[in-house]
C-alpha cells in the first residue's frame, strides 16, 4: 500500500515538473516547434531530476553529481558548438555560451597548443642572443687609444707654419679626434666603447717619443683592469705616406685609406691578424679600395709588439696620411665603426647562444 502511494506521488511530481517546464520553455522558445520545445523541456527536467537524485542519495560519490553538472555546462561551449562538435542551434555562429565559465570541448585530453602559455611565448633561450646583442651598448667592448696621439694632417694645420710631413703633429688637432668620433659612432651603432685621448707629451715627465708604446701600454692595462668586458683594443694612427697613396674617391667622395699593422713579436699575432683580416674583408665589400690591407712587422722591422700581446682583439690602424683632411678621415672612421659594431654584436650573439645551449650529454 505504502509503495503504491509513493509511486503515485513520485509520478505526479515528475509529471508536474514536465508540464511546468515544458510550458516555460515553450514560452521562452516561441520560434521553435512544439516538439522541439517539449524535447528540450524533457531533457532539462530529466537532467535536473537525475542530478538531484545523485546529489541526495546517501553515500553516493560527490564526484558523480559534479560530473553531471559539468556535462550540462559543456552542452553549449563557447563558439556555438556542442560537445559532439555539432552547432548549437540556440547561438549564432561564433557566439559565446551563457555560462561564463563554459569550457570549449576538445577531442584531446591535453589542452590545444595555442592555449598553452609555453607554446605561445618564445623561450628565454631563444630570446637571449637577440637581447644580448641589443644590450651590447651597455658593455664596454672596445677601447680606443693613440700611442702617437699628436699625429696630424698638413691641410688642417694651415696657418701654423707647419708644411712638411715631419711637422704634421699638433697638440690639439690630431688623431685623438678620430678616436673620439669612433667611440661616438660605436655607441650610436649599439656597442659600448671607451676612448683615451691622453696627451703623453704633456702627461709624462721627461717624455721620450721612442717610448710611446710603453706609455700607451700603461693606459691600456689600466682600462683592462677597470673594464672586464673589453675585447677590442684599437690603436688609431695616421700614416706618414703622401696623398696619392692614402686617398681614394668613391661615388664622388674622397676617403682616407686605412692600413692595418700587426706585430709578430707577441703570442697573439695570428689572432690579431685574423681580426684585421675580417675588418679588411668587410671594408672591401662596403667600400672597395679604402683598406690597403695588412702589414705584419717583426722585431727587426719595427716595434714588433704594439701592445697586441694584451688581447687577441688588438689591432693598430692607420687612417689616411699627412696630406688627408679631417673630413676624409672621418668618412673612413664612420665606415670602420659600422664594421666593428657588426663584428662585436655577432660575437656577443654567438656567446649568448653558446651560454643558452643545453649542456651536452656525456
Amino acid at each position: 500500500m505504502n509503495r503504491t502511494v509513493g509511486m503515485r506521488i513520485a509520478t505526479g511530481l515528475v509529471t508536474a515538473c514536465v508540464v511546468l517546464g515544458a510550458a516555460g520553455l515553450v514560452r521562452a522558445h516561441a520560434g521553435m516547434t512544439p516538439l522541439q520545445s517539449l524535447g528540450n523541456a524533457a531533457a532539462f527536467v530529466s537532467g535536473s531530476v537525475l542530478t538531484r537524485i545523485y546529489l541526495d542519495i546517501p553515500g553516493a560519490e560527490p564526484g558523480l553529481g559534479e560530473t553531471l553538472l559539468e556535462s550540462r555546462k559543456g552542452e553549449a561551449p563557447e563558439g556555438g558548438t556542442s560537445p559532439d562538435g555539432s552547432a548549437d542551434p540556440s547561438k549564432p555562429d561564433g557566439a559565446a555560451a551563457d555560462t561564463p565559465d563554459a569550457a570549449p570541448a576538445t577531442t584531446s585530453e591535453e589542452p590545444p597548443a595555442a592555449a598553452t602559455p609555453e607554446a605561445a611565448a618564445p623561450s628565454p633561450a631563444a630570446e637571449a642572443p637577440a637581447a644580448a646583442a641589443e644590450a651590447a651598448v651597455d658593455r664596454k667592448l672596445a677601447f680606443i687609444y693613440h700611442s702617437h696621439n699628436r699625429e696630424s694632417w698638413l691641410p688642417e694645420l694651415k696657418g701654423t707654419g707647419k708644411d712638411q710631413p715631419n711637422e704634421a703633429f699638433d697638440a690639439d688637432v690630431n688623431v685623438s679626434m678620430l678616436g673620439a668620433r669612433l667611440q661616438k659612432k660605436l655607441e650610436e651603432f649599439g656597442v659600448g666603447a671607451i676612448h683615451s685621448g691622453t696627451d703623453y707629451n704633456s702627461a709624462v715627465k721627461n717624455f721620450n717619443y721612442n717610448y710611446s708604446y710603453k706609455y700607451s701600454k700603461t693606459t691600456v692595462k689600466e682600462a683592462l683592469a677597470v673594464h672586464d668586458d673589453l675585447v677590442y683594443l684599437l690603436d688609431i694612427h695616421r700614416d706618414s705616406a703622401r696623398r696619392k697613396q692614402t686617398t681614394i674617391d668613391i661615388d664622388g667622395k674622397s676617403y682616407a685609406k686605412m692600413y692595418f699593422i700587426v706585430g709578430q713579436g707577441n703570442p697573439n699575432w695570428k689572432d690579431n691578424e685574423a681580426l684585421a683580416k675580417r675588418i679588411h674583408e668587410k671594408m672591401e665589400r662596403k667600400l672597395p679600395g679604402v683598406s690597403k690591407g695588412i702589414l705584419t712587422k717583426g722585431t727587426r722591422h719595427g716595434h714588433g709588439e704594439y701592445n697586441q700581446s694584451l688581447s687577441t682583439g688588438s689591432v693598430l690602424i692607420e687612417i689616411g696620411g699627412v696630406d688627408n683632411t679631417l673630413e676624409e678621415s672621418n668618412r673612413t672612421i664612420d665606415a670602420l665603426a659600422s664594421i666593428i659594431a657588426e663584428l662585436a654584436k655577432d660575437a656577443v650573439k654567438v656567446d649568448a647562444e653558446a651560454a643558452a645551449a643545453p649542456p651536452e650529454k656525456l
